[in-house]
């Protein structure tokens, strides 16, 4: 795996907001399309100033982000950026990546049992896919369905996926 190239540092307290906001880009967090690239990307786009465009696109990012009630070990905050394009994404994995959600009340009461196993299977197996676990659907249905012992760390990923949330549906049902 490539390790991207980072940026030269620069501070906030060193921009020339009077030169960013001048410049020809429309100071977006993302690409024209959407992107939410890195400096290796952004070094490589065919532009007159790869450097003005990062910093004015890291700049756009500061102005949006939000911080979070967590700190790192040497005391730092957390934050990250609220775009649109990534609200839109999630939401996206929000409705394709669950299980069949879509099934009506009916089906999922008269056969409960197989509904559950199904929706915990899809969602193990789509968590550890987001999560970077190259499989196929149907390849690590027929693993959890068979039963079969992982042959990978991406089927190992799958497998304690599901071990885990079987695991919590036998503590709910303890409680």
């Amino acid at each position: 795996m490539k390790i991207p190239v980072s940026p030269k540092p620069f501070s906030y307290d060193d921009i020339d907001f009077a030169e960013i906001l001048s410049s020809p880009f429309s100071f977006p967090p993302t690409d024209e399309r959407g992107r939410y690239l890195h400096w290796d990307k952004v070094r490589h786009l065919d532009i007159d100033d790869p450097w003005l465009h990062w910093r004015t696109m890291r700049t756009a990012r500061k102005i949006k982000s939000r911080l979070l009630p967590l700190k790192t070990s040497e005391g730092g905050v957390f934050s990250f950026s609220a775009i649109e394009e990534l609200d839109k994404f999630q939401h996206w994995i929000d409705k394709n990546a669950a299980g069949s959600i879509g099934a009506s009340y009916a089906d999922i009461f008269s056969g409960g049992e197989s509904y559950l196993f199904n929706s915990l299977i899809e969602e193990a197996i789509h968590s550890s896919q987001l999560e970077g676990a190259a499989t196929t659907l149907l390849q690590a249905k027929k693993m959890l369905r068979e039963k079969r012992r992982p042959h990978s760390h991406d089927e190992r990923m799958i497998v304690n996926n599901y071990r885990a949330m079987q695991f919590i549906r036998e503590i709910k049902k303890k409680n």
